[in-house]
């Protein structure tokens, strides 16, 4: 399984919140892991904000993010233009991209729009994340 993670599936796989466990689930099915370009920066921001408001300690901060960073090396990054970034929001728009489908439909636009996507899927990815998941729970 291909398995694509929004910023908030991202928040979830690195903290333990509500839902953590199904992307867990999820991520022990896949065989790759993708995600768009935009949701490292939303990731950074998101836990910048964390430790911001007290959510977060600074060395829980750091311990996520040098996880993350690890990790995002081997992500099937999914690339995309302004081009495409308007298309989307025009689909949106007319609720073709709306709902439970949504997830399985970005990933198919992006990658069909942007002409370019960099595979970085390894096994040691999925054995690392597999190890700090467990250790997690």
């Amino acid at each position: 399984m291909i398995l694509y993670l929004d910023t908030s599936a991202l928040v979830k796989l690195y903290m333990k919140k509500l839902g953590s466990q199904a992307v867990r689930a999820l991520l022990e099915r896949a065989r790759v892991i993708s995600t768009s370009r935009v949701a490292y920066v939303e990731m950074r921001a998101n836990l910048a904000r964390k430790l911001r408001q007290g959510e977060v300690s600074e060395e829980e901060c750091r311990y996520v993010l040098s996880d993350f960073e690890k990790d995002w090396k081997n992500y099937f990054v999914i690339e995309f233009s302004e081009g495409v970034a308007q298309w989307g929001g025009e689909l949106v728009g007319k609720n073709i991209l709306f709902g439970p489908s949504m997830p399985c439909i970005l990933p198919q636009l992006f990658s069909l729009g942007s002409g370019y996507a960099r595979m970085c899927f390894s096994p040691p990815l999925m054995e690392g994340l597999t190890r700090r998941l467990k250790l997690k729970d």
